[in-house]
């Protein structure tokens, strides 16, 4: 099923960065227009919200954010689970993609293995903390959310386990790449691989924003109120 969403097509153009943000909601841009792609009966919760995220994509500006901490508890945990997808089906397989492309290219370099080596640490690392989210955070918030309080876990026993620093550790890998093999650095492959890395690391920044800024906040705020209520 497609159907066209006229509020996107008066307020959003294409540009590659607003296609990589509304992939996620199985938006794509056909013959002049964005069209809903629905595969299930997950349909986008706000369409405002598609509006105003789009906004932030283009200029991480704090007026932009302010917009979206506007927005509600169960609209920003669809973003987050949408996101989550988004990495596990699309980005994370277009980046192991790109990787295997340079390891053909450079078979025989030394270069070929580390750049494995580098890719596959930080998939896992990636998966391990959506998986905390998907398993720990995201079904405690929603319990909040209905005003249930799951005993022994909070938000602050996430944030101790919650690593903070997984997109700067892509920039931690290309700088160590171009430190070691700066012959590499000009090829189409790695042209490629960087560019979609760099990608990825745009948008795990917005992620992590969103994440922190706002939905652990909201949560932090349900966590309070179901324990006041509760006293």
């Amino acid at each position: 099923m497609t159907k066209s969403l006229h509020i996107l097509n008066d307020h959003i153009h294409f540009e590659p960065i607003t296609a990589m943000a509304l992939e996620r909601f199985d938006l794509r841009f056909n013959d002049g227009e964005w069209i809903l792609v629905q595969r299930d009966e997950r349909t986008p919760k706000d369409v405002s919200f598609i509006v105003d995220l789009v906004k932030f994509y283009e200029s991480t500006t704090p007026e932009h954010f302010k917009t979206l901490k506007g927005y509600t508890f169960s609209v920003i945990l669809d973003y987050l689970m949408r996101t989550h997808s988004f990495y596990i089906k699309v980005m994370l397989p277009k980046m192991e993609m790109t990787m295997r492309n340079l390891q053909k290219e450079f078979s025989h370099h030394p270069f070929g293995h580390v750049v494995g080596h580098f890719y596959n640490n930080y998939q896992n690392e990636l998966l391990e903390h959506i998986e905390l989210e998907e398993n720990k955070l995201f079904p405690y918030a929603e319990g909040l959310y209905d005003g249930k309080l799951v005993e022994g876990y909070s938000v602050e026993s996430f944030k101790h386990h919650h690593n903070h620093d997984i997109e700067d550790h892509l920039e931690d890998m290309l700088e160590v790449i171009e430190e070691e093999f700066p012959e590499v650095c000009h090829s189409l492959p790695y042209r490629t691989f960087k560019h979609l890395l760099n990608s990825f690391k745009a948008d795990l920044a917005i992620h992590h924003a969103i994440e922190e800024g706002i939905f652990l906040r909201l949560t932090e705020q349900l966590e309070r109120e179901v324990k006041h209520a509760g006293v």
